[in-house]
C-alpha cells in the first residue's frame, strides 16, 4: 500500500502549489501589474493567519488520529467533524468582519492607494472560510490511504481554476468579477472535499 505513495503524493503535492499560485498567474497575464500586486497582498495578508491556525489544528487531528489508526474510523469520523466544527465556529467572526470592513482594515493598515486589496479581501472571504475549514481534511486520506482519491481532488481543484479563469476572459470581466467566480467556485469545491472526506471514512 504504502509502494504507491509517492506515485500520488508527489503530483499532488505539485497541483497544491500550482493551485495556489494560480490565480495570481491568471491574473497577472489577464490585468495590470498593480491589480496583480493588490491581490498579491491580499492573498498573503490573509493566508498567513490560515496557515498559522489551521495547519496548527489540522496538524494536532492528524498526529492525534494517526494515534488511533485505520482501524478507529468512527472515532475519526468523530473527531474530523468536532475539529471543522471548531474552526468553523473561530473562522466566523473574521469572515464577517472582512466582508464588512475589508476595505477598510486595508486602507487604515496600508494605505489609501490598497483599497483594492481590501476589497478582493471582502470578496475571497468566504471561500477563505471554506478553506479554513477544510486545512485537516487532507489528513484523512493519508490515514485511509486514500493518496489516488486525494491526487483526483487536487485535479479538480486546478480544472476548476482553468475553467474559472477561461470563463472570466471569454466574459471580459473585470477584476472584481474574476476574483469573485474564483471565490464561489473554490468555496463550492472545498464545501464538497470536506463531505467526500467524510464519506471516504470506512464504517465500521
Amino acid at each position: 500500500a504504502h509502494r504507491g505513495f509517492p506515485i500520488y503524493r508527489v503530483p499532488s503535492q505539485f497541483l497544491m502549489l500550482l493551485a495556489g499560485q494560480a490565480p495570481l498567474l491568471f491574473i497577472a497575464a489577464m490585468y495590470d501589474s498593480n491589480t496583480t500586486g493588490q491581490l498579491g497582498l491580499a492573498l498573503m495578508a490573509l493566508g498567513f493567519p490560515l496557515k498559522l491556525f489551521g495547519n496548527t489544528l489540522a496538524k494536532a487531528f492528524y498526529a492525534e488520529a494517526a494515534n488511533l489508526g485505520s482501524k478507529q474510523p468512527d472515532k475519526i469520523r468523530v473527531m474530523l467533524i468536532s475539529v471543522v466544527k471548531r474552526l468553523a465556529i473561530f473562522a466566523v467572526p473574521p469572515t464577517l468582519v472582512l466582508l464588512v470592513f475589508g476595505q477598510e482594515i486595508f486602507t487604515l493598515a496600508f494605505g489609501e492607494e490598497w483599497s483594492l486589496a481590501g476589497t478582493f479581501s471582502e470578496i475571497l472571504a468566504i471561500y477563505l472560510f471554506f478553506q479554513f475549514m477544510q486545512t485537516p481534511v487532507a489528513h484523512v486520506f493519508y490515514i485511509f490511504e486514500g493518496q489516488k482519491q486525494l491526487l483526483f481532488l487536487n485535479i479538480q481543484r486546478i480544472g476548476l481554476v482553468f475553467v474559472c479563469f477561461s470563463f472570466v476572459y471569454l466574459m471580459d470581466l473585470n477584476s472584481e468579477m474574476a476574483i469573485l467566480t474564483y471565490s464561489i467556485m473554490l468555496s463550492v469545491h472545498y464545501l464538497l472535499s470536506s463531505i467526500y472526506a467524510l464519506k471516504f471514512i470506512p464504517k465500521n
